[in-house]
């Protein structure tokens, strides 16, 4: 207790400490109920650092995304993509294939024309619906964007680039989103995912200055997993199938560590690998219309016109050619491809085309933009070698060697000769490791700058296309090359390769055996053969047998009709003359089916000649064949398709009023027909005119359907005016969504406690799924395929293919859908 001898009380500190203390908390409890708002206060605060610290970087990657977005075409020498584009569209899954919400509105096109986003071509015709890139993916799915070779992937890809930085997307919940663009190229696609991610950071740090690179790592990682960044990467579609399942891993990682972000690749429709599992939601590149080829093509002259052509004239004293007659004669009803189409156009006003045929104007674009000192022998030795190394890349080193050997001799200094025009703006410089000075080198160098070939980082050199690598690759002298190939793949380059070997009827045992095999259930070898078919002579000794093979499953009513649909689809392709006399016989079918799709292949064909046999089937005793006839009419197009819409609209029975209305909707002067015909005295010529304004989202149609809304004296017709608006005030119905997981899908739920199951959370429901397919309602089936079309296992494969022989035809084409995908990826592909 002697501790106690030396205490003592100071009375001026104990209530000078008391009162400090009462005030502070009397202070403390005053302000407690303003704490959330100051807590709010330093939160928002801090997040509008991290803000300002993020906007320097995000800008970066804007301005990068928007200059490469300006350059992905095949004529980016010439002029920037904006200035030529035509705005893509994807094509979206009806509801028979894609159930998203309950009385989900949808159009006759989309019942009446099978969906085939692997043969995209029969759909264009027919206004089928689609959305702009930045629109499907409004409910952040991930999305593939598909498309034949040369259909218009990239510059789909591209376009999304360009409205992202720009922050015009007209969708809301993108606009806060910036991109990070790059090219599978530019990324090392390791066995090790997360080697992979540090690739991705080491390409994405090359779009930004050195002095913010050593953020990006982190800054990625932030806004990846906050969800504010969309991830485009460009050429997933030119990986062969290695590499290409190696990206799927790589993605399948970063959706895991990652499940906020957006992203949007491009991808190979008959090999889709891992995306199927990832539930990427594949979409076709809508392909141009005629009248889109027509404005592209003006465009073009326009351009070339007043910038190309006296630039021409001032350097090599040529005044060219008149384009307009060019255009002229190019301009037919022939369904090419946006590549197919740019290398005619530029041809034509080139004044170096010398035929009317696609290889004419890829020989031409080779001319054009190959060294002159480069020999056709070595561009195609150099293309087989990147076919031979299964390679969509080779060093530059290694290229240079081969023209070494081939002993290529060019003089320095003689560059800039060979230097096309230009009016786009030069691509960013890049330095070069080392000094080319071979002859090869320096070739090879002119042939980067024309736009023949294009460079990534670490010197790797890839031809601009691989359309045009396997064109040259089937040039090279090599008659062994068929031991190479690899039958499954899809790679681009070798099916390239192929159509041109088999344009030239050379034998190719991959022929023999698809013609002399029964088909897959798909279709797929036959198919892919039948792709070739517009690239061969009249005699082809293989052409006859392929035809006579795919009119016989077009024949066979035990098929889907979507497969049916695709090998008429691959028959009109075929660019045949006799095309128009075959369509004729089959347009009296006895099968009502058969009708119905060869009248649809009359729109897709497009002949005038065919207007009125496909007008005599208005009178056909099934709904299904008078609508198909109706949309056939509008394809044909011409006056007198015109006269014979308006006049449908008018007297036609309540399904062809619909159906012209929707076809008025999308046609030129269209709009003014509809809005004349709202005014009728006639019922359903205003409300079939009402229901074709469903697809005009302009201002004007809403102020008329709110007066209709009130005013109209009749019901159903308000009632129509109603629905219409509510839908074009509402969120995008036709915006594919996100599948839910199977604890979270009410019909699942429901099916598993009908059968006295349960579903725990997490799990895949794998079993439950496959009872549903082979014993639920056709409702149920067509659910659950949603799903097991995202598990390509053999098990699956064969549940999927016994549906093809149902007799519910909705439940038969979501089968096929459904076995495209699972065939597409490499657990299923042979």
């Amino acid at each position: 207790m002697r501790f106690l001898a030396d205490f003592s009380f100071d009375q001026i500190s104990f209530w000078l400490g008391f009162l400090a203390a009462s005030l502070v908390w009397w202070i403390f409890m005053r302000s407690r109920r303003h704490l959330p708002g100051i807590k709010k206060y330093v939160q928002l605060k801090l997040e509008q650092a991290r803000e300002r610290n993020r906007a320097g970087v995000s800008a970066y990657f804007r301005q990068e995304a928007l200059r490469r977005a300006q350059r992905q075409h095949i004529a980016r020498g010439l002029f920037p993509l904006e200035e030529i584009l035509i705005p893509p569209r994807l094509f979206i899954p009806p509801s028979y294939i894609e159930p998203q919400a309950e009385n989900q509105p949808e159009g006759l096109a989309a019942q009446i024309v099978p969906y085939l986003p692997d043969w995209p071509e029969f759909l264009a015709p027919f206004h089928y619906p689609s959305l702009t890139p930045a629109q499907a993916l409004e409910h952040g799915i991930r999305l593939a964007i598909v498309a034949p070779p040369g259909g218009g992937k990239s510059v789909a890809l591209a376009d999304l680039a360009l409205h992202l930085a720009r922050k015009d997307t007209q969708v809301a919940n993108l606009d806060r989103r910036f991109p990070i663009y790059l090219h599978a190229h530019e990324i090392s696609w390791a066995v090790d995912p997360k080697e992979a991610f540090t690739s991705l950071v080491k390409a994405a740090a090359r779009q930004v200055p050195a002095f913010v690179a050593n953020r990006v790592s982190h800054f990625l990682h932030e806004v990846f997993t906050e969800g504010r960044a969309v991830l485009l990467i460009d050429g997933l579609d030119e990986l062969p199938s290695t590499a290409a399942e190696n990206a799927s891993r790589a993605l399948g990682q970063w959706c895991l560590t990652f499940p906020q972000l957006f992203i949007a690749v491009t991808a190979n429709p008959d090999e889709l690998d891992g995306l199927v599992s990832l539930e990427f939601f594949p979409l076709a590149v809508a392909p141009w219309t005629y009248e889109e080829r027509r404005i592209f093509a003006m465009q073009w002259q326009e351009r070339w016109i007043s910038r190309i052509l006296p630039e021409v004239n001032k350097r090599l004293g040529i005044s060219g050619v008149d384009p307009d007659l060019l255009a002229h004669w190019i301009l037919d009803r022939t369904s090419d491809t946006p590549l197919e189409w740019t290398l005619k156009v530029w041809a034509a006003t080139a004044g170096d085309m010398i035929g009317p045929g696609y290889q004419n104007a890829m020989d031409a674009f080779i001319l054009r933009t190959a060294h002159p000192k480069l020999p056709r022998q070595a561009l195609a030795r150099l293309a087989y070698q990147f076919f031979q190394s299964e390679s969509p890349t080779l060093p530059f080193s290694q290229l240079e060697s081969i023209l070494g050997k081939l002993k290529i001799t060019i003089s320095a200094g003689t560059e800039d000769e060979f230097a096309p025009v230009s009016t786009a703006k030069p691509a960013k410089k890049k330095k070069q490791k080392t000094t080319r000075v071979s002859s090869g080198g320096m070739a090879l160098d002119q042939s980067i700058q024309n736009g023949l070939f294009a460079e990534f980082p670490g010197e790797q050199i890839a031809f601009i296309h691989p359309v045009i690598a396997g064109y040259l690759a089937g040039e090279a002298e090599d008659q062994e090359f068929e031991l190479w190939i690899k039958e499954s793949s899809a790679w681009p380059v070798q099916q390239s390769l192929l159509a041109f070997q088999a344009a030239r009827d050379l034998p190719l045992h991959y022929i023999t055996r698809t013609l002399q095999d029964p088909p897959t259930p798909l279709h797929v070898h036959l198919l892919r053969l039948a792709r070739w078919l517009k690239f061969t002579r009249p005699n082809a000794s293989w052409r006859a047998p392929a035809m006579r093979k795919l009119l016989n499953s077009l024949y066979d009513d035990s098929l889907p009709f979507s497969i049916r649909a695709k090998c008429l689809c691959a028959i009109l392709q075929s660019s045949d003359p006799s095309l128009p006399t075959l369509i004729k016989q089959l347009l009296t079918a006895p099968s009502a089916v058969l009708r119905q799709l060869v009248i649809l292949g009359a729109g897709v064909l497009g002949d005038s000649s065919l207007l009125s046999p496909v007008l005599d089937r208005y009178a056909d005793q099934e709904e299904g064949v008078r609508i198909a006839a109706c949309l056939a009419v509008s394809a044909i197009g011409g006056k007198m398709a015109a006269d014979t819409l308006m006049e449908t609209l008018l007297h036609g029975d309540d399904a062809l009023r619909q159906a012209a209305a929707e076809m008025l909707a999308a046609a030129p002067g269209g709009h003014d027909i509809l809005r004349d015909a709202v005014n009728s005295t006639d019922l359903l010529t205003r409300r079939a005119a009402i229901l074709g304004l469903t697809y005009v989202n302009e201002d004007w149609v809403k102020v008329m359907l709110e007066k209709i809304a009130i005013e109209d004296g009749q019901w159903v017709v308000r009632n129509a005016a109603g629905q219409v608006l509510e839908m074009q005030r509402g969120e995008n119905h036709l915006a594919p969504r996100p599948l839910q997981p199977p604890s979270e899908s009410p019909w699942l739920i429901t099916y598993a406690s009908q059968q006295g199951q349960g579903i725990s959370p997490g799990t895949e429901a794998d079993d439950l799924l496959l009872h549903a397919v082979g014993s639920g309602s056709p409702d149920e089936k067509v659910r659950a395929l949603q799903y097991l079309r995202t598990k390509p296992s053999p098990e699956v494969a064969q549940a999927v293919t016994d549906l093809l022989k149902t007799s519910d035809p909705r439940v038969r084409e979501a089968a096929a859908y459904a076995l495209w995908q699972i065939h597409s990826a490499s657990a299923s592909r042979q």
